[in-house]
């Protein structure tokens, strides 16, 4: 039984929560460049430390991280079906070895989801207009969890 499936999460989203407010106050989201460089320094070093075994980062993090980065440079970066091809292309073939699809998947697998979340619509997402997605039904998983043996 797990009682906690879902809660786990909670400290870390507040933390990027967090990040996002000091960046805020300090009006770093006008200044993209001053936060790309952490960002990449940040990047490469997750991808030295899985490469090498260690998994001291938290990935999760690291694609909070990378989904900010895409935001922040929205305007230069292309909104495409074959980068969004080769994303997927770039996965499947990293998930055949753990340290390439570790490093892959904040980018490759980023890109992929924005671009199925904001591209054209596909046949089947008429589906989610009347149900409820939110966050909250993540969070409550716990309870559903705890039921079952």
């Amino acid at each position: 039984m797990v009682a906690n499936a879902s809660l786990w999460t909670i400290p870390m989203e507040f933390g990027c929560y967090l990040a996002v407010m000091v960046i805020g106050v300090f009006s770093l989201f006008k200044r993209r460049l001053l936060l790309l460089i952490p960002a990449v320094l940040y990047y490469q070093f997750y991808v030295m430390s899985a490469f090498h075994g260690r998994n001291g980062l938290d990935q999760a993090f690291v694609c909070f991280m990378v989904g900010a980065i895409f935001w922040l440079w929205q305007d230069k970066i292309p909104f495409s079906k074959y980068i969004a091809g080769s994303c997927l292309v770039i996965l499947l073939a990293a998930s055949q070895f753990e340290p390439w699809f570790i490093w892959a998947f904040p980018i490759a697998g980023g890109y992929c989801l924005l671009w199925l979340a904001y591209g054209p619509r596909l046949l089947f997402s008429n589906w989610a207009e009347k149900t409820d997605l939110s966050y909250g039904t993540y969070l409550y998983a716990f309870q559903f969890n705890s039921c079952w043996p």
